[in-house]
């Protein structure tokens, strides 16, 4: 072999060979997997399409299984494309889907394939769209349809040990834009998103995270605490992001923010009381309390009498979770138990009570 052979022999391997290269889907229009429809409106559903020159490509439309259209695209077409307006076929608002495939004739094999799903609604309607991430449900979900000028209530739900993540309506945090005044909210919990004078199509999408858990507290063994003295509670929780404490006495916020608290009863605190602490993330959206519950038994004595008096018993339960019916759990630390409250003179009755 000489030397101008092997240099044609060169040229012709790096020169490409065609491809038999089958048609499929390059482009759709809309783009949107889901469509919205009003009754009367009748926009194009379009698909581009690569081709192969040998051989002709047949497109074949169907709704709701049904096919309704089959054309064929002569061969030579190097690019293609086909549409239709499916409210032709469309009798009433419902939802429906509509699918288009292509192959390559004569042959029926299925190359490639697109689905729309096409929500059609009366003029005085409206859609909102409901979605929620894993650990958790929305209810309604999905396309809910709503007549205009009403009002419309979403319930949100996340599965037991986990918290709201993140909640958004038309993709933004500007809730009262979307006719959303306020979030209703169950002791912190975000129970429900009321819409109200539903006017225009809406979007609300929810996702889950755990919740914290507190999972180390002092003290750890039975407490006495003298009347004027002070007792330090402290909490951690399992969790890697921001958090937030809120402490409660007799149900009243007495704290926010650290993860302890100091208790100071004094005389005119004799009686059953109870310490309740509730943690947060503060990243994010936020707001949605964790799980775990942790009880003392507490006995509060007056400054006089020993720090060693009796009734001063102490159950832990820690991880504890409240299996309510909406699956979200109330961490709380209560102070409950046995007060010794001896004996007071009374000056005003001249009497012992």
């Amino acid at each position: 072999m000489n030397i101008m052979t092997m240099i044609l022999l060169g040229v012709l391997n790096t020169i490409p060979v065609p491809q038999d290269v089958k048609p499929y889907i390059s482009e759709v229009s809309p783009e949107d997997s889901v469509g919205i429809m009003v009754v009367g409106e009748n926009p194009r559903y379009t698909v581009w399409f690569s081709s192969t020159p040998k051989v002709s490509t047949w497109v074949k439309w169907y709704l709701d299984g049904t096919k309704k259209q089959e054309i064929l695209i002569s061969s030579g077409s190097v690019v293609g494309w086909d549409g239709v307006y499916p409210a032709d076929w469309i009798p009433s608002p419902g939802t429906y889907v509509l699918r288009v495939e292509i192959g390559e004739h004569p042959d029926a094999v299925v190359l490639d394939s697109h689905e729309w799903t096409i929500v059609v609604v009366a003029s005085d309607e409206a859609v909102i769209k409901a979605t929620a991430g894993a650990y958790g449900g929305i209810d309604p979900s999905g396309y809910v349809v709503v007549t205009k000028g009403t009002n419309k209530t979403f319930t949100i739900t996340p599965s037991a040990g986990y918290i709201v993540g993140d909640l958004k309506i038309d993709g933004s945090y500007d809730y009262a834009a979307a006719g959303v005044a306020a979030i209703g909210t169950t002791d912190g919990f975000v129970a429900t998103v009321p819409f109200t004078n539903v006017t225009a199509n809406h979007t609300v999408e929810v996702t889950f995270r755990p919740a914290p858990a507190i999972s180390a507290f002092t003290p750890g063994s039975p407490v006495t605490v003298k009347a004027g003295n002070n007792q330090v509670f402290t909490v951690a929780a399992t969790d890697t992001s921001p958090l937030e404490y809120r402490w409660y006495l007799d149900g009243a916020v007495v704290q926010d923010g650290a993860s302890s608290y100091t208790y100071s009863p004094i005389a005119a605190d004799l009686g059953t009381h109870e310490l309740k602490v509730r943690v947060k993330h503060t990243d994010g959206l936020g707001g949605f309390w964790g799980h775990s519950r942790l009880v003392w038994a507490t006995t509060v004595v007056e400054p006089s009498k020993s720090s060693g008096g009796g009734g001063g018993g102490c159950s832990l339960v820690a991880n504890g979770e409240d299996t309510s019916p909406v699956g979200w759990a109330i961490p709380f630390l209560a102070i409950v138990g046995a007060y010794i409250l001896g004996r007071v003179q009374s000056t005003k009755k001249g009497r012992s009570i």
